[in-house]
């Protein structure tokens, strides 16, 4: 079964500002907030990869050769189920009614058929949903002291290889979600 996650709206801020950065890394000179920019960015895909979730709020769309009684939504927590579309073997879309699926929320958010639909055999459905955390505001403070570490990490060892700190490991471990 091919499973395809795509991202359409991205991230419109970063869950640390610059400022949280640099008072981190005890930096007094903003000579280096486009690298710690960029930092922040990498350090959250990394935290993101590792958690295997998604920290600021962002849109997906899952697809799906055909669906099953319950599909797990892939990057929680889930924020919000937009849509529901099938696809049958001539390509004609269906609407899913949302009140025809059951939405478990928590770390393993599922969507449960009340009744399967029928689909094509390949990209027969289409999930489209908001997952993360909400804005930066509403990121755990264990999930930004991670992710401050690890910027941390690339700031000291810029050229060089780097492994996670374990001090961000130990932060983000928590909530990382583990493969079933």
């Amino acid at each position: 079964m091919t499973i395809v996650l795509i991202v359409h709206t991205k991230p419109v801020e970063d869950p640390i500002t610059i400022e949280e950065a640099m008072e981190f890394l005890r930096i007094d000179s903003d000579v280096e907030s486009n690298l710690l920019g960029t930092l922040i960015k990498a350090a959250t895909r990394h935290a993101e990869e590792f958690m295997r979730r998604s920290i600021v709020e962002r849109t997906y769309e899952l697809v799906l050769d055909t669906p099953a009684m319950e599909i797990y939504l892939p990057r929680p927590p889930l924020l919000v189920l937009s849509s529901i579309t099938t696809y049958d073997e001539t390509g004609l879309a269906v609407v899913v009614p949302l009140t025809d699926v059951m939405v478990t929320s928590g770390d393993r958010p599922k969507l449960t058929f009340l009744t399967l639909p029928t689909t094509r055999s390949v990209n027969g459905i289409v999930i489209e949903y908001t997952a993360g955390y909400g804005g930066a505001e509403d990121v755990p403070e264990e999930i930004k002291l991670g992710i401050k570490y690890i910027v941390g990490e690339f700031f000291e060892n810029r050229g060089r290889e780097t492994a996670m700190p374990n001090m961000a490991r130990m932060a983000l471990q928590p909530f990382r979600m583990m493969k079933l």
